[in-house]
């Protein structure tokens, strides 16, 4: 007898936890890019430890998944174009349907790619409004940055 669970609500579980952590990750981050954004001068948004160590453990989750998968080199297939094939390569790190794998990359490439450049954009433009939040997102983000790109574009 056994007790496996079946590999179909393993993949629909393993895309539930991808979605809910991409979507905890751009609610998070974006209130906390509006946040500096609106904040008086010189009074950046404060946030409390537990909160602060939750929202930098996505940030660097997601950040990584990013990393990681886009340096995982799927075979080829015939007429397939590099954007594709490493959009498919991103969704593939939680264990999906193939059919959600590029949908799944794809969103969290967009996100996360559109929320580092916000974070470094807030980061450069208001400096003395800056919370630790969205400066962990600017730094991480820019270390993460040259090997994602590197690793998106080399086939």
């Amino acid at each position: 007898m056994t007790n496996a669970v079946p590999k179909p609500v393993i993949e629909w579980l393993s895309a539930a936890i991808a979605a809910a952590a991409i979507v905890a990750f751009a609610v998070i981050f974006t209130l906390g890019v509006i946040q500096v954004w609106s904040a008086p001068s010189g009074t950046p948004p404060r946030y409390d430890e537990p909160f602060l160590g939750f929202a930098t453990a996505i940030g660097a989750f997601v950040g990584g998944v990013v990393a990681v998968a886009f340096g995982v080199k799927p075979s080829p297939i015939p007429n397939q174009t590099i954007l594709v094939r490493n959009l498919s390569s991103l969704g593939a790190v939680p264990s999906v349907r193939d059919e959600l794998r590029p949908a799944l990359g794809a969103v969290y490439a967009i996100v996360y790619v559109a929320l580092g450049l916000a974070a470094i954009a807030t980061l450069l433009v208001h400096p003395h409004e800056l919370s630790d939040l969205v400066k962990n997102l600017a730094t991480t983000f820019l270390g993460l940055a040259l090997p994602i790109a590197g690793a998106f574009f080399s086939s």
